[in-house]
């Protein structure tokens, strides 16, 4: 079995980000935006015919939508308000997002409708930080990760009842969680304890639990950060970037079979990317004559850029 279909994905450098998409199979990849504004965080529409993101291009970081291909491109947000990690609903019609309508230091989740008719509408109001919610398949639940009780956990919404349920309590960060397709899992990062590198610094691989937060699955075991963490579409993979090195800020896209914990060889060519950032090889005097494999190994990975927030569409 070899995952396919299209992720669409941000890629850049510090505040330099743009959205691209790349075909699984043909690795055909695609430039959605340019400049050098920040747009970021992008997820496919349920139809796939659309794209929400984040981008800083009118001043502060606001919600906007595209046409799969990158036309079209409105603003959907005008607010003068942060906003971050956006999601659909299932039926399209709404938007979720972490936002800070409140002027205040709390970041809470917003719903907004997509075709930026009426006024945003907070769903959860807790001190803290709540970010990154993902939208249930059958549309009646929310999770997200909120740090209310000191430690960033994970939680799930009941829309229809606004009761809330902690999923995660692990002693270490969760974050970043997303329903199967079904429903019926929750992919989700987490900094676990035993995670630990040895210098301290945090060492992020990707879980798969059941929606109860029993059967926890350990997916991903690299040194560094695994992260942005996305299902494919009929649920048999997880997508996510990792940063094999443990440095920050040069993660690269990764795909993992879900049933036997097996990544997928799948490699792209990131020249284009590099290009937008113009993370041009210095050729000074007779370094140049150097292989570039070997000149590459004198920068920093960071030069190169990094991949962030991959979702998957059929």
């Amino acid at each position: 079995m070899r995952p396919k279909g299209t992720l669409v994905f941000a890629s850049g450098k510090q505040t330099d980000f743009d959205i691209w998409t790349l075909n699984i199979e043909s690795k055909e990849l695609h430039q959605l935006t340019t400049g050098g504004a920040w747009n970021d965080a992008p997820k496919w529409s349920p139809d796939g015919s659309k794209i929400v993101f984040v981008s800083n291009r009118s001043g502060i970081p606001e919600l906007w939508t595209m046409g799969a291909d990158g036309s079209n491109q409105r603003q959907l947000t005008n607010s003068s308000k942060f906003h971050a990690e956006p999601c659909w609903s299932p039926d399209g019609k709404q938007i979720a997002c972490a936002a800070n309508y409140d002027n205040g230091e709390n970041i809470d989740i917003y719903v907004v409708n997509a075709d930026g008719s009426g006024s945003p509408e907070r769903v959860t109001s807790n001190t803290g930080v709540e970010a990154g919610p993902s939208w249930s398949p059958c549309g009646g639940y929310m999770l997200y990760s909120s740090t209310r009780e000191g430690n960033e956990d994970i939680y799930e919404l009941d829309l229809s009842t606004g009761k809330e349920r902690r999923v995660t309590s692990h002693p270490a960060r969760d974050f970043h969680p997303a329903y199967s397709p079904d429903g019926t899992q929750i992919a989700f990062v987490t900094e676990a304890d035993e995670n630990s590198s040895s210098d301290g610094s945090a060492d992020a691989d990707v879980w798969v639990m059941s929606r109860d937060g029993m059967s926890e699955k350990r997916i991903t075991k690299n040194s560094g950060c695994d992260r942005f963490v996305s299902w494919s579409p009929e649920g048999n993979f997880v997508v996510c970037c990792a940063d094999g090195k443990g440095t920050g800020g040069t993660d690269r896209l990764n795909i993992i079979r879900v049933d036997t914990n097996v990544q997928i060889d799948f490699s792209y060519d990131r020249s284009a990317m590099e290009q937008e950032i113009d993370a041009k090889l210095k050729e000074h005097w007779l370094w140049g004559l150097l292989p570039e494999f070997v000149q590459r190994k004198a920068y920093p990975e960071y030069y190169f850029g990094c991949e962030r927030y991959p979702d998957w569409k059929a």
